[in-house]
């Protein structure tokens, strides 16, 4: 999924995200996605939303999002580099 915060856009590892919820469950931080929620302050729509690509999420909600997870913005997102004008895509 590509996200933009700060007009720099990022591809957003996904699947990291919902592993680190998946461990989150197993080391029982949390019971369900309404726990992880409630855990990070935010509803559960939002981090539905968040998790399933469907919504980028402002940069605080991230922020809460993936501390939540144990992982840091860098570790999920890589810099999605702009295509130069004439150059070969």
């Amino acid at each position: 999924m590509i996200v933009r915060y700060d007009g720099q856009q990022y591809e957003r590892d996904l699947a990291r995200c919902r592993r680190a919820l998946l461990q989150g469950k197993v080391e029982k931080r949390f019971r369900n996605l309404d726990g992880f929620a409630e855990l990070v302050g935010l509803s559960q729509a939002t981090a539905s939303r968040f998790l399933s690509g469907a919504e980028q999420g402002s940069k605080a909600a991230t922020s809460r999002l993936l501390a939540g997870l144990g992982l840091t913005f860098e570790e999920v997102h890589r810099k999605v580099e702009a295509a130069r004008e004439g150059s070969a895509q």
